[in-house]
């Protein structure tokens, strides 16, 4: 796949953006006189230096892989490194200039990682005519008041953003979250969560420090909290995060479920009458503000506690109650078993004691009992918000009937 952007820096249609023309949109040349060509490698790692035309500046790569056996793992890694040996020689007349590696998403054990990352990582390479190119995101750190941006290490995303940790001239750390406008994930989604927050006064969040539109992308700048990744979800630690969960603002009534079913009845018309019928369950219950993503990878622990929740771009603000602590048990369980969201819901874990017996000070905080019906809407709530947010596996062959069908047919004979 190419894509050929002429003048006014990078400004594709929003609709043909893959992950990797979001990625590499970032490092496209900024000012609106100049042009740049995008190459996306794809699986087999293939060149089109025919694309490159006259522009003075182009990207090549691909977005790192997902993950496979071993001998698939083998090729992939032998195609891109054959690959990018011919690109460091040049396309077209332009010199490669700056390669960056992109791991592929974290797992546990250092060395089994290490070898993993050198396997799937994927590739941006900037090649240019002359040497010099301001960049999307060099225009971007220099609007947010970075000092000593040229040096700044971006660390992309699945969805096509990426972040970036920045000092200002003061000395002060903080976060940049940046993505081409119109992309896969806007990062003003997560800037106007943490205005949220903030009017709430909800501690261990990010504050929002800044926020803006530059050379054709999104960006938010917010503060450092102290902490890592935790290594693995404790029972103390999820009884923090209960307790976090616990002190979200509340709202009048929860229009989470009702938002996201009539989404899915559009999406999928053969399931819209029952989409809507379920659309109005549980209405009578107080809505809380949703992070919409609460997983151990947006969890930041210092000393062991809970020192911080991030990435709140998912966010709703008048959520299901439980739908949170629901995913963060849900994603741990799938990281054990790798069953998708479809065998998740299948399996009853939004109703099961485990569930139960981890979030009953929860319950308590809120004066709410769990009831079947309540229990339902959760499974439900959480089920169609991460359905949306998986959308991109939809055309595997089979995912719909076991991630979508498998579900809705359930509810249904449940009726």
């Amino acid at each position: 796949m190419t894509a050929d952007v002429r003048g006014d820096g990078w400004r594709p249609a929003p609709a043909s953006l893959s992950v990797f023309e979001s990625v590499a949109g970032l490092y496209a040349a900024a000012e609106a006189e100049s042009s740049t060509v995008i190459l996306e490698a794809g699986e087999t790692w293939k060149i089109e230096d025919q694309a490159i035309d006259t522009a003075p500046v182009a990207i090549w790569g691909n977005t790192p892989s997902s993950g496979k056996p071993i001998p698939v793992m083998l090729r992939w890694a032998a195609r891109r490194e054959v690959a990018l040996h011919r690109v460091r020689r040049g396309l077209n007349g332009l010199t490669a200039q700056v390669v960056h590696r992109l791991p592929p998403p974290q797992r546990s054990g250092a060395a089994r990682g290490f070898l993993r990352s050198s396997l799937l990582s994927g590739l941006i390479v900037e090649l240019h005519a002359d040497g010099e190119n301001r960049r999307v995101i060099d225009a971007v750190a220099d609007a947010a008041g970075a000092e000593n941006w040229n040096r700044l290490v971006l660390r992309p995303s699945r969805d096509g953003s990426a972040l970036a940790r920045l000092h200002d001239p003061t000395g002060r750390f903080f976060e940049l979250r940046v993505a081409v406008s119109g992309g896969r994930k806007d990062p003003g989604r997560n800037g106007d969560a943490l205005e949220a927050l903030a009017r709430s006064s909800v501690s261990l969040v990010p504050r929002l420090l800044g926020r803006g539109a530059t050379a054709g992308a999104s960006w938010t700048t917010e503060s450092s909290l102290s902490g890592a990744l935790p290594r693995r979800l404790t029972g103390e630690l999820v009884q923090q995060v209960v307790r976090f969960c616990a002190d979200l603002p509340r709202t009048s009534e929860p229009t989470s479920l009702r938002d996201r079913m009539l989404h899915l009845a559009e999406r999928y018309p053969r399931w819209a009458e029952l989409s809507v019928e379920l659309a109005e369950r549980r209405q009578d219950l107080p809505g809380v503000l949703q992070h919409g993503d609460l997983w151990s990878g947006n969890l930041l622990v210092d000393q062991g506690r809970l020192s911080g929740v991030v990435d709140w771009d998912t966010w709703h603000p008048a959520g299901l109650p439980g739908v949170d602590l629901l995913q963060l048990l849900a994603m741990q369980r799938r990281g054990r078993t790798g069953e998708d969201i479809g065998g998740l819901w299948l399996s009853g874990l939004w109703r099961s004691q485990e569930f139960l017996a981890a979030t009953s000070d929860y319950w308590r905080a809120l004066r709410l009992r769990p009831q079947p019906d309540l229990l339902e809407a959760i499974g439900l709530d959480w089920w169609v918000g991460q359905l949306f947010k998986r959308q991109a596996f939809a055309a595997r062959p089979g995912w719909i009937e076991q991630n979508v069908d498998g579900v809705l047919a359930a509810v249904n004979g449940g009726q």
